[in-house]
């Protein structure tokens, strides 16, 4: 079960029922953890326990929640880094007319907040709010509730408990750290009120300068805790409502108990319309659900729409003992690639330019629509860039070759009628006859790129020149430039020549020069492949392997090398090159891989398992033998205790022998020594020699397993004083 830290004033609990979020919070199958300023210092003991942790309205008020939020800044960084959520809603007191702001999160995401009351005079009922265009399919604005901006705006101006449109607004510290969803533009320069952290960073944070709580946004309040708390549903769950069977309710009862964000839809009628497929990576039917409902209704239609990014499962009972799973589209290891490459370079905008560099933003200009992504917001900022540079007769520092390039972005963000567009064609056309070779292959490609009027007479006096220069055109630009505009002019035959010679200078690593150029050799090929209406060898090759350089030169975390120029240009042609094919490999490559894995770990499993056979049948034969030893050691035990025995006897004889002996010639000295001399020797020799016989005995080990004798010892060892004495 989802854990959510709650943060709340108490002060303002006891004042205000609607400043206590918990009831609302009970909605959900989350567990809440209720900290004030009384027990805020406990949370940071336990902060990787939870889920999310939710700020609320107000909770800043209090200054001991902020200073223990200060203090544990880097435990809240560990906690976001690990893919955690954040939930801050408005704080009042933290805004500059009060010196403070929030930075109590990773130093990216800091911002202050301006209270438009007490430092523009404003009316909080005043302004606008309105949801960015470039967000409005975010998943807070459509997920598991639809927001109508429109009536979250009324709820606000009429609201019994806290009426007003909002009393802050932010100014972060690094704006491309977040995605602004609702914005006000009514004073120029857009206000944020709600931001999002952006999908690459990992983590899920969400700041708004609206009383979500408080004012009782339910709807919007409830998405947004599910994106916190959760995180992207990507995938989705159909059931079929009333008729869901155990074993697939046991499969969503696993999802979360793994906490896997998914989003469950209950219908009566098979209806993608209902589910919101663009926002969901992959979708798993009920097996409930018929063949014949599933055929009959309109996946054929969504997935056309989506195209193959959304993979569709469904289970179907056939000819075989267990069901069958049909898998349909499904993200591809490029698509993975694309969503990564994409949010780098959008976060890599700055003022009007990517990169401070013309070049590099035509290029960035060319991917992004290519991949059909918006660009109007970028509209006013790279056209006052692009006028820096511009002179007044319409050209770019009166450089041909950039001048072209002009003349796209001018397409790209102007309408034809515009009179910078009209201005810098009309310089293209009346220097063109006057450049060299290559520069007129660059106009007349980019003339015939973008679709306006060029004489054949030119075209063909274009490939009579290039083809008598083509003998002394030896490096992979020029090539490139030749042969890319000869596809241009439709000149397809006449292409072979370069494409000889661009293969010859193509590297073992399937590389021209650096990774721009490559890319852009391989869009030619593509092209060019394309036109001529199926495969040649040669090109394919330089295709296959040039592709399979750049996405060897590719890293998740450093994309190509962190270089703006190539990461677009590698993007766009990974794009082509997988729009060229048809046949699912990525599902085959996955089901290829995930099978081989299954299989060296089944095989694993299994020569584990003989190896544990094998162990036990040595353990057996082993434990046998220690039977067989104990009962050879208790043999040999009693053998040795009857050698003990015989030897204390043999030991026992022998000292009666030397007693005999040592008395006998006590005797005779006896008669020769006086008799107090002759006393102390006699009873040293009688008891001494005994002693050290025994011990001599003893080390040899001869009776170190007797009892008997050293009893025998002890007893000697006794009657020595008595003998002394006598």
């Amino acid at each position: 079960m989802y854990k959510i830290a709650l943060i709340q004033n108490d002060s303002e609990m006891l004042r205000y029922s609607w400043a206590d979020t918990r009831p609302f919070l009970n909605r959900f199958d989350y567990k809440t953890f209720l900290y004030t300023g009384e027990n805020i210092r406990e949370l940071f003991r336990n902060l990787q326990e939870f889920d999310a942790l939710f700020v609320s309205t107000n909770a800043c008020n209090d200054r001991k929640i902020y200073s223990e939020l200060k203090d544990n800044k880097v435990k809240i960084e560990d906690f976001l880094s690990n893919g955690k959520g954040l939930l801050i809603t408005q704080q009042m007191k933290l805004s500059e007319i009060d010196g403070l702001k929030i930075d109590f999160v990773p130093d990216s995401y800091t911002l202050s907040c301006i209270n438009r009351v007490r430092q523009k005079g404003e009316n909080v009922s005043d302004g606008d709010f309105v949801v960015r265009q470039d967000c409005k399919n975010h998943v807070l604005l459509r997920y598991p509730k639809k927001i109508i901006i429109e009536k979250t705006k009324n709820w606000c101006l009429r609201n019994d408990l806290v009426e007003g449109l909002y009393w802050l607004y932010m100014v972060p510290c690094k704006a491309e750290s977040f995605l602004p969803v609702l914005v006000d533009p009514s004073y120029g320069d857009e206000r944020y009120l709600m931001l999002v952290s952006r999908p690459e960073a990992g983590s899920r944070i969400v700041i708004t300068s609206l009383a979500l709580d408080w004012q009782m946004h339910y709807d919007l309040l409830e998405n947004t805790l599910k994106f916190v708390v959760e995180g992207m549903p990507f995938i989705a769950v159909v059931s079929k409502k009333g008729e869901t069977k155990f074993d697939f309710n046991y499969f969503i009862s696993n999802m979360k108990l793994r906490k896997i964000a998914f989003a469950n839809y209950e219908l009566d009628k098979l209806d993608f319309n209902k589910i919101q497929p663009d926002l969901h990576s992959t979708i798993v039917l009920d097996p409930s659900w018929t063949k014949k409902e599933i055929l009959g209704s309109n996946l054929g239609e969504m997935h056309q729409n989506l195209g193959s990014a959304t993979n569709i499962i469904w289970f179907e009972s056939g000819e075989f003992k267990d069901p069958m799973v049909i898998s349909v589209g499904g993200l591809r290891d490029f698509d993975m690639i694309l969503r990564n490459a994409l949010s780098w370079l959008y976060f890599n905008y700055e003022k009007g330019s990517w990169g401070g560099s013309f070049w590099i933003t035509m290029d960035v200009m060319d991917t992004l629509v290519f991949f059909d992504q918006p660009i109007e917001q970028y509209k006013r900022e790279i056209l006052s860039f692009i006028n820096t540079k511009r002179n007044k007769n319409g050209s770019l520092d009166n450089v041909f070759g950039a001048t072209c390039g002009l003349l796209r972005i001018y397409d790209l963000l102007l309408d034809r009628s515009n009179q910078s567009f009209q201005e810098t064609l009309k310089w293209i056309r009346d220097k063109f006859e006057s450049r060299e070779l290559y520069e007129r292959a660059t106009g007349i490609d980019t003339l015939i790129q973008l679709k306006l009027d060029l004489s054949n007479e030119a075209k063909t006096t274009f490939i009579s020149e290039v083809m008598q220069k083509l003998p002394s055109v030896q490096d992979e630009l020029t090539l490139y430039r030749y042969a890319k505009t000869l596809v241009s002019c439709g000149a397809y035959d006449k292409c072979h020549q370069f494409i000889v010679k661009l293969k010859k200078l193509q590297d073992d690593e399937g590389k021209w020069r650096n990774i721009p150029t490559t890319a852009n050799i391989v869009l030619m090929l593509l092209r060019l492949r394309n036109n001529l209406g199926g495969s040649t060898e040669i090109i394919d090759e330089m295709i296959y392997r040039g592709v399979v350089y750049l996405k060897e030169s590719y890293s998740t975390e450093n994309l190509w090398k962190n270089d703006l120029a190539a990461t677009a240009t590698a993007l766009r042609a990974l794009g082509a090159f997988e729009r060229t094919i048809s046949f699912p490999l990525h599902a085959v490559m996955s089901s290829v891989e995930g099978s081989k894995d299954t299989s060296e770990k089944f095989f694993a499993l299994n020569l584990a398992s003989t190896q544990n056979l094998r162990l036990q049948d040595e353990k057996q034969a082993m434990m046998k033998e220690m039977d067989s030893l104990k009962i050879q050691l208790q043999n040999e035990e009693k053998a040795h205790n009857r050698v003990g025995r015989l030897t204390v006897r043999i030991a026992s004889l022998l000292l009666l022998l030397i007693e005999s002996v040592v008395m006998y010639v006590g005797f005779l000295l006896s008669n020769m020594l006086p008799a107090t001399f002759f006393g102390l020797l006699f009873g040293s020799l009688v008891s001494i020699p005994p002693l050290i016989i025994a011990e001599i005995l003893r080390r040899h080990g001869l009776l170190a397993r007797s009892k008997y004798l050293q009893e025998i010892i002890n007893l000697l060892r006794r009657e020595r004083p008595k003998q002394d004495k006598e």
